[in-house]
């Protein structure tokens, strides 16, 4: 995808120029966001799609392999929860685009990232690790989004960089769930 957003960058002139704050020293694309986006939307999306049809009938589960037979109902369990997450990882991509386009500032732009958060943690997307207090959940929940989010905002001064952070943490992630068969 990152090929098609460079050519749609350059030719939508969405552009990063040089200057006294910056690395690069020539034009530099600024979709390179959406492929993540896109890379990561497109296969939860197909999956959410596969799932919904197993759970209305169309497609017998039978014939799905092994584990996911396993953890169809839990994957049937999380789909609100899975909304809430694309809408406000959706939201927050499109908080991000917008500043890029027109500089919102980072006191806008952290304000809106803490709506968004405090939406998607009101709605029930939480960290789990103190079930018997939903309240200090819910905080540590926001400040670890809000971090993480701006760590990868910091991190995006050079190609790849954030992409490269992304994926190793990700297989970090899968690791971890795995050995917990969290799948």
């Amino acid at each position: 995808v990152t090929p098609l957003m460079i050519s749609l960058a350059y030719r939508w002139k969405i552009l990063d120029r040089p200057g006294e704050r910056k690395i690069h020293q020539k034009v530099m694309p600024r979709l390179g966001g959406l492929a993540i986006v896109i890379s990561f939307i497109f296969p939860l999306l197909s999956g959410a799609f596969l799932v919904a049809l197993a759970k209305s009938g169309w497609l017998d589960k039978e014939r799905w392999p092994g584990l996911a037979q396993l953890h169809l109902p839990g994957m049937i369990s999380v789909m609100p929860k899975l909304f809430y997450f694309l809408a406000g990882g959706i939201a927050i991509f499109i908080i991000g685009l917008l500043d890029d386009l027109k500089d919102l500032g980072p006191g806008k732009k952290l304000l809106a990232e803490f709506i968004v958060i405090v939406v998607m943690v009101v709605s029930g997307m939480r960290l789990s690790i103190f079930p018997e207090a939903p309240l200090l959940a819910g905080i540590l929940t926001i400040i670890w989004m809000l971090s993480i989010t701006n760590a990868f905002n910091l991190l995006d001064n050079m190609d790849g960089l954030s992409a490269g952070v992304a994926l190793v943490s990700s297989l970090i992630f899968l690791t971890i769930a795995s050995s917990q068969q969290q799948y």
